[in-house]
Order: C-alpha cells, then sequence, then structure tokens
C-alpha cells in the first residue's frame, strides 16, 4: 500500500489548493430533494439552520424511494457540456474536478457492467463520466471521479439496524443510518452473505472507474462495513493503487482514514493543520449539495475568509457545485466562479503552488509563504494593522493587488503593516512581503 508521506505521487494534489465539486445526478430532475438523502426521513441533522451545512427541513426534501428512483425515467441531460463548467473553473484557479460517479442513490453516470441502474437503462448507454474526464483533459484540470461504497439501490446491500426509515414502504429498500452511526454494524451470517454479492459488484465498479477512465483521484465516500471486513476495503483501495499507481485517494472511510492519503472535513474547518494532506469539501450554494430550485450561490465574503485560512493551514478548497438536470450549471454559479476568476487574476500566487504559513502564532493573520516570500492575508474583520512577530527586517511590502508599497514600521523583530479599510477592494487583500535571502532558512 502507498505510504502517506509519498510526496511525489500526491505533489500536484498539495500544491493544487482548490478544486471543483460537481454532485450531479437524479435529485436534480426534482430540484428540491437532496441527493440521494432525500430518501430518508428523519435525518438527525433536520432542522439545522447553520447555513455552512445541508438543510433538510424544506418542502418536498423526503421522497418515497420508489418515486425518487422513477425519477430516472426524466434524467435527460442535453445540455451537458462539461467543457463551459470546467473552463470556467480552470479560469478561477481551480486545478482539479470530482464529479459524483455514483452517489448512495446507485445511479451510475457510466455504462457498467457491473450493475442495472445507471445511463445503460436510461440514456442508451450515454458515458456521462467518460465525456466530463474529457473535458478535464481538454481544460487542463486533474479528473477525479466521486464514488459512494454504499449503494442503495443494490439489492444485496447490508441492511443494518436502523435509526432512519427510507421515505417508502417498500420492504426491500434499505433503511440507512448512516449519518448518525459512531461504529460499523454487526452483519447476521445471512447478511454477510449478500455482502459478498454486493461487494463484488462494487469492486468491480471502483475498477472500471479507476481502469477505463485513467482518473487522477478518486473520492471515496462513506462505507459502514463491520470491521471484521477491513480486509474488504484494504482490497479494494489495494486493488485500485495496483490498477494506477499514482492514484490519489481520499481516506473519507468512517475510521478506515489510515488507508487513505488526505483527509476529507465536510463544511467546517479543523481546528488547527492536521498531520497529513487534507481537502475541506465545502458547499458553495445552500441549502444542498445538488441542485435546488431555491438555492443561493456564496459570494466572496464567504469564500475568501475560509480559502486563506484553508490555505494558510496547509489544506485545499473543494468548492461543490449542482448541475441541472439538463446538464446545464445554473447562472449562479458562473457568476460566482467569475468574480473568483477576477480576484485569482491578481491574487492567484499567494493561494497556489504555497506552503502553509506560520499562523496564528507569529501573526493575527493566515500566512503562506514560497521561496522567501510571505503573503499574509488581510480579510475583513481584519484591524487597519497587520503584526508580524519574530521576523527579520524585510526587503519589501507591497500590495499584491497593485504592487504598491505599503506603510510599515519594523522593531525588535515585529513587523506592523497598514492596511486601511478604505484602500481594501476586496475580501482578501494580499500583502506580500519579501525577506533578506540570508534570513530565509530562519523563516
Amino acid at each position: 500500500m502507498h505510504s502517506d508521506t509519498d510526496e511525489r505521487r500526491l505533489r500536484w494534489f498539495t500544491e493544487a489548493s482548490l478544486g471543483l465539486f460537481v454532485h450531479w445526478g437524479l435529485s436534480s430532475v426534482a430540484g428540491d430533494v437532496e441527493i440521494s438523502w432525500g430518501l430518508v426521513q428523519n435525518k438527525p441533522w433536520t432542522g439545522d439552520d447553520d447555513p455552512d451545512k445541508v438543510v433538510e427541513d424544506l418542502p418536498g426534501s423526503e421522497m418515497d424511494a420508489e418515486e425518487y428512483w422513477t425519477l430516472a425515467d426524466d434524467f435527460d441531460p442535453d445540455a451537458y457540456d462539461p467543457d463551459r463548467w470546467l473552463a470556467a473553473a480552470r479560469r478561477a484557479g481551480m486545478e482539479y474536478a470530482v464529479l459524483t460517479a455514483k452517489h448512495h442513490d446507485g445511479f451510475a453516470l457510466w455504462p457498467t457492467d457491473h450493475g442495472d441502474f445507471g445511463v445503460d437503462e436510461h440514456l442508451d448507454g450515454r458515458d456521462l463520466v467518460g465525456e466530463f474526464v474529457d473535458a478535464c483533459r481538454r481544460q487542463g484540470l486533474k479528473a477525479g471521479l466521486y464514488f459512494s461504497l454504499p449503494d442503495w439501490h443494490h439489492p444485496d446491500f447490508p441492511r443494518p439496524v436502523q435509526h432512519n426509515e427510507l421515505a417508502t414502504t417498500n420492504p426491500a429498500a434499505f433503511e440507512p443510518d448512516a449519518a448518525n452511526r459512531s461504529e460499523p454494524p454487526s452483519l447476521t451470517e445471512e447478511e454477510l452473505v449478500s455482502f459478498e454479492s454486493y461487494y463484488r459488484d462494487t469492486k468491480a465498479q471502483v475498477e472500471e472507474l479507476v481502469t477505463d477512465y485513467g482518473i487522477d483521484l478518486l473520492w471515496f465516500d462513506l462505507p459502514v462495513w463491520p470491521e471484521s471486513l477491513d480486509h474488504r476495503l484494504e482490497a479494494i483501495y489495494e486493488m485500485a493503487w495496483s490498477a494506477n499507481p499514482e492514484l490519489v485517494i481520499n481516506g473519507r472511510s468512517h475510521g478506515y482514514d489510515v488507508l487513505g492519503d488526505y483527509y476529507t472535513p465536510e463544511n467546517e474547518l479543523p481546528e488547527r493543520p492536521l498531520d497529513k494532506p487534507w481537502e475541506v469539501c465545502q458547499l458553495w450554494a445552500a441549502p444542498a449539495w445538488s441542485y435546488h430550485v431555491d438555492e443561493e450561490y456564496r459570494d466572496l465574503s464567504w469564500l475568501l475568509p475560509r480559502f486563506a485560512t484553508t490555505v494558510g493551514w496547509g489544506g485545499n478548497m473543494l468548492l461543490n457545485v449542482g448541475p441541472k438536470s439538463d446538464g446545464s450549471l445554473p447562472e449562479g454559479a458562473y457568476e460566482q466562479l467569475e468574480n473568483l476568476e477576477r480576484w485569482m487574476s491578481h491574487s492567484e500566487p499567494a493561494v497556489t503552488d504555497v506552503d502553509k504559513g506560520p499562523w496564528p502564532e507569529r501573526a493575527d493573520v493566515p500566512i503562506t509563504r514560497r521561496n522567501g516570500i510571505w503573503y499574509l492575508h488581510v480579510l475583513e474583520s481584519t484591524d487597519e494593522e497587520v503584526v508580524v512577530t519574530g521576523v527579520p527586517k524585510p526587503v519589501s511590502v507591497r500590495s499584491l493587488r497593485t504592487h504598491s508599497e505599503l506603510t510599515s514600521t519594523y522593531d525588535d523583530r515585529e513587523l506592523v503593516v497598514s492596511v486601511p479599510h478604505e484602500e481594501r477592494e476586496s475580501p482578501n487583500e494580499v500583502v506580500v512581503v519579501r525577506w533578506p535571502s540570508s534570513h530565509t532558512h530562519l523563516l
């Protein structure tokens, strides 16, 4: 198995900083139900009004399972143009993109030989995954695919003790409790027999994605298997790496994070830098991961402070969008991508291919750095003076946006930079501090 210290293999990922997450599938047909989770009643987060989290108590947010799966009959992506999505993402500074090849609802966006619910049955075998990966290549992005290890549509998916109910009367439907289970379930002997059938199909589908598309990243989600089956999950990772030794794989696997290359906190930033590469997957438009008719994309005032914290602690941000059922991306997404593109036009050097900085221990703002240069990320909440301690006298202190010299003072290894609010034009005004080459080894 690959080591999490394989720096060469992970270099592109750790230098990327920003990627595009694409949640797309059957739920986009309804437009008012969350992808897969709309199948589940009594979700533990129902009623949560935190705008950074998925909100599930909206009208129409629960749907009978058979009705939900019937959405496949109306899934017609005749306006699907991933090149347009990904060109906009690339202009906004994104380095990679990840598409939900299959979410928990089981609908496969590629023509799989190991399932009976997907594009083969409903779109004459149109390969939406292949079109996405090809578009990534054309637009110069690393190509990633999300794959749900649970498949609630599969007849042999294990059915553990349940705390939630599917919005259905179908006795064959799985009633998932993955969202509020702290330990993997135990399975009866009969369920273990069924699991082997389910596992064979799951592993075979992963092998298809890894071998047929030459992807750069695999984004697993949510296995809830008993500890006795740890070796089954390990075998999937080993198979994927054997098929593509350069593949980067996440570790989102409920207790199995040691298997993956990087951590994936969701919607919430960690309280401190993490001990291995990490990426926060971030809901960009509330209230849902997939397209919602009432969604609203958050602006740069919301995004840039989170992004600065992420890169300042050495992480990546995977920003999510949800295409409509016809495959088009909502205009709100393009609007915010263009806003980000304008900011990146002057400030991208501060967030791409940078190292994390000594923040908060040496400064009151996030810091990124590269080759003896520090980038101070001055946020809307930052006072007019930025203080950096324990440093040599700088060679220069300039605005990254305007390249103009900024007013600063230096005394007793403390640098104070003046950044008046009236002179700021964005929610993250970056200050570039160059240090004398003779002192960079001390920084």
